[in-house]
């Protein structure tokens, strides 16, 4: 082949820009290393030749303005005095050149770069970028629709790096759930994965478990529950079309029946009532025992907690206007360990009752607002205030976490300070998140459980106190049948009982006595 002036001139032009290096080894591109808040990091420096003992080496953050220094080397010591106060105590050389980061902070996200000088002249740069990831709780639970689907969600907010999500049965396979995901101003990411168990195809037994998993940190997050002894998938046509319709028919004659009887025994309660005479300002035991004898309720209202299939009205149960008898329940003297979990994910230090102690403490001045409600309501439904304030606490952190809907900001169906769920309960919603109204429908629902488990357990004032906190989550079909020290096992975190009432302990001894 004929060789050109052209082809003569490309090849030179073409030997010349990869030849050219200027002197300045830099590496290919940066590498990424990842850390949680308060965690250690090693940000790389291995320059691929040996460099001159003669070199001064720079550590600095490149992606600001100006850059910052974490570490200077000169003749075997450190430099100190251009050192950033923000990295003061917190770096270290290891591995040759490389740079320790102690105490990582969520501010410390950025690029990084290793800078050899000899004078003024760069000798060689590499950089490297530090990802500092958010996680927070994973919460599961389970939700029947007005449509009977029941469902299983499972959610969580505020991750970075963006996670991926997975619901899987107990063997680990894959139930293709309907993912939903939102970015915050903030770039962090809240997510929402749903499956229809009446679709779904379960294999081993009935558990649902939620896998959150960020791969590049190869760090997991799971959660899991029990979609218990109710679920039963449709089976479309497997039963004859006359057979279903009889079904249909016979149910609705037995739910006839039902009304038929219950509106004459409320119509004979209502003469009675009538015709007896009131002894004191106050409804007695007897009288809430006999309006408990029927009710069968589920909790199913707060956080992540969709497991009820009726509607709970105790607002409807209690007169309004007299004062019901106190709960006959030292709350002092209730068992307690305190919050597990939830210590991971408020950051705490403290572990147990003590920091339980702190998160109530925390939100106190925020909770000082509705002192005079809460003590109130209190009072007229015979429920320690420290208990609502403590609910209020663990529930929406005083109202601090609600959105300007007066929803949950990530739970969009539950409602007010107490996170009330509408999907199970009559909200008001014209009286507001913080209203005395809407207090009062949360404490009267929690009298309701109190007098509950104590009607269907053989348990102690105080033990049925704690198991009635249970209920308040996770609902009374999932408490009522457990051991004393097993109520906590179907709650968020394990830990919601236990939490609620040790941050009560604090506000008893804090503001919120019983009068």
């Amino acid at each position: 082949m004929e060789i050109t002036e052209f082809h003569f001139f490309f090849f030179c032009c073409v030997f010349t820009l990869f030849s050219r290096n200027d002197g300045l080894p830099v590496s290919a591109g940066p590498v990424t290393r990842f850390s949680l808040p308060g965690g250690n990091v090693v940000l790389p420096c291995r320059p691929a030749s040996p460099l001159s003992h003669d070199l001064v080496l720079e550590w600095l953050r490149v992606d600001v303005l100006p850059s910052l220094t974490l570490f200077v080397l000169r003749d075997g010591e450190e430099l100190k005095q251009d050192k950033d106060d923000r990295y003061v105590g917190r770096t270290a050389l290891t591995d040759g050149y490389s740079l320790r980061l102690l105490d990582v902070q969520s501010q410390d996200n950025g690029t990084y770069s290793c800078v050899f000088w000899r004078g003024t002249q760069r000798q060689h740069q590499e950089s490297v970028s530090l990802i500092v990831a958010r996680v927070s709780e994973v919460n599961i639970s389970t939700s029947k629709m007005p449509s009977n689907e029941l469902l299983v969600v499972c959610e969580s907010c505020d991750w970075y790096p963006p996670p991926q999500v997975f619901l899987l049965d107990s063997t680990r396979k894959d139930l293709h759930a309907l993912t939903k995901r939102s970015t915050g101003r903030d770039g962090l990411v809240s997510f929402s994965a749903t499956l229809d168990l009446n679709k779904a195809t379960l294999t081993g037994n009935r558990t649902v478990i939620c896998r959150v998993e960020i791969p590049e940190m190869n760090l997991v997050r799971e959660s899991q529950i029990d979609v218990g002894e109710g679920f039963s998938p449709q089976e479309a046509g497997s039963l004859p079309l006359v057979i279903s319709v009889l079904c249909v028919l016979l149910l609705f004659c037995i739910i006839i029946t039902c009304v038929t009887v219950y509106c004459w025994r409320r119509c004979q309660e209502h003469i009675l009532r009538k015709t007896k005479p009131k002894k004191g300002s106050g409804a007695s035991e007897d009288y809430l025992l006999e309006l408990f004898g029927s009710v069968e309720t589920s909790a199913g209202e707060m956080e992540d907690n969709k497991t009820s299939e009726g509607k709970a009205e105790a607002r409807e149960v209690f007169p309004s206007d007299e004062p019901l008898p106190r709960v006959h329940a030292d709350i002092m003297n209730v068992e307690t360990t305190g919050t597990i979990q939830t210590v991971r994910v408020n950051r705490l230090s403290k572990t147990g009752v003590e920091a339980s102690e702190e998160l109530a403490d925390r939100d106190l001045t925020e909770m000082e607002k509705y002192k005079e409600d809460i003590l109130f309501v209190g009072k007229q439904r015979g429920v320690h205030p420290a208990l609502i304030a403590a609910i209020i606490s663990r529930q929406s952190q005083a109202g601090t976490s609600l959105s300007q809907t007066g929803y949950g900001t990530f739970d969009h169906d539950c409602f007010g300070l107490m996170q009330i769920n509408k999907l199970y309960h009559n909200l008001d919603e014209r009286t507001g998140p913080f209203s005395r109204e809407h207090l009062d429908q949360g404490a009267a629902y929690l009298r309701l459980l109190i007098d509950t488990m104590r009607k269907n357990t053989g348990w102690t004032a105080e033990q049925n106190l704690k198991g009635a906190v249970a209920c308040y989550i996770a609902g009374p079909e999932k408490v009522i049948g457990l051991k004393y020290d097993e109520v906590d096992s179907v709650t968020p975190n394990n830990d919601f009982a236990n939490d609620v009432i040790a941050r009560a302990q604090w506000y008893a001894k804090n503001h919120f006595k019983m009068s």
